[in-house]
């Protein structure tokens, strides 16, 4: 090999799932033909650079084969997943709808929440909410946006209902779907009564949510008595969330801070102090520990803890996928 010449690509594997840095190292046509011997990654990330060089209907023919078959590269997503995607950004959404519906009725329920949300993005309402109500469960997610699609459709009435029936059904994380919903529609008090019900009612998280909105509505004195009572109670995070209001310090109330609990601890050692907390309940540390963990790239951490029931992690890892996939 010259100085000039290119490198090499690395042959990866059979096992292996081709980077998408080694990818690039290939040309369509050496993708194309170690897709053809078999090399499932090859061929996905041949899709990949097919349609990004606008040739999405190359792109298709070559996955719909293998997304029927549900087929998909070692280490990644089916190639039924990677096809919806072209569709949808090709303007084929009735047929990314159609493969969509093929796969849950092959019994492929993962997809259950991703076609609820295109169905409404793209105008069949009620069709996204008759699949909705079949289904037995949906990303929380989900269930808040198709919500917001129902407002702004103008069918606010029955974006509310969603809401509130989930959180009747026992759905802990449709709670603040519902107060942030009706907080963006002025209906400020109703979204204050829910909470005060749910915080009355031993929620802490919705007390906490409670002295948010009354603070950022100017409300701070509410905000104080509510967290102070808590304080005092050896409630530590409303301790912590006091302090943090204008004028507020830690000066007689009883328990510590999170901030306090954790100390000076740098890296590794605040992390740890974190989970501790995390996992003994605390909902500010939760919160703290998704933030920290999205900040530095932990997606796998992140992703253990959201499918353990993190709802902070589950926030957290959603926004950095989609900010992913945004840049």
């Amino acid at each position: 090999m010259t100085a000039t010449d290119p490198p090499t690509p690395p042959a990866p594997a059979a096992s292996r799932f081709l980077s998408d840095e080694e990818a690039a190292l290939w040309t369509v046509e050496e993708l194309r033909a170690r897709a053809a011997g078999g090399d499932e990654s090859a061929c996905y990330h041949l899709a990949k650079l097919l349609a990004d060089q606008g040739r999405a209907g190359e792109a298709i023919a070559l996955l719909r084969p293998r997304a029927v078959a549900h087929m998909y590269a070692p280490g990644t997503v089916y190639a039924a997943d990677l096809t919806v995607e072209i569709m949808l950004g090709h303007g084929q959404a009735d047929e990314a709808i159609a493969l969509l519906h093929a796969r849950l009725s092959a019994g492929d329920v993962a997809v259950t929440s991703w076609l609820v949300e295109i169905l409404a993005e793209h105008g069949r309402m009620n069709e996204a909410l008759a699949l909705f109500h079949r289904a037995e469960d949906v990303y929380w997610l989900t269930t808040n946006r198709l919500a917001r699609a129902l407002v702004e459709q103008d069918r606010t009435e029955e974006g509310i209902a969603l809401l509130r029936a989930r959180v009747e059904a026992g759905y802990e994380s449709a709670k603040f779907g519902l107060v942030d919903l009706l907080t963006g529609l002025g209906r400020v008090e109703e979204a204050i009564a829910f909470l005060r019900a749910w915080a009355d009612a031993g929620d802490n998280d919705s007390a906490y949510k409670l002295a948010q909105v009354l603070a950022g509505l100017g409300r701070v004195e509410e905000a104080i008595a509510l967290l102070r009572a808590r304080a005092e109670a050896g409630d530590w995070a409303a301790a912590d969330r006091l302090a943090q209001l204008p004028g507020q310090g830690l000066a007689g109330i009883e328990g510590e801070s999170v901030a306090n609990r954790l100390g000076p601890r740098p890296g590794q050692g605040r992390l740890d102090a974190l989970r501790e907390l995390a996992d003994a309940g605390s909902a500010y540390a939760a919160d703290r520990l998704a933030r920290l963990l999205a900040e530095q790239g932990r997606l796998e951490e992140l992703r253990a803890r959201a499918e353990a029931g993190d709802r902070h992690a589950a926030l957290r890892l959603r926004e950095a996928l989609d900010g992913g996939e945004d840049g």
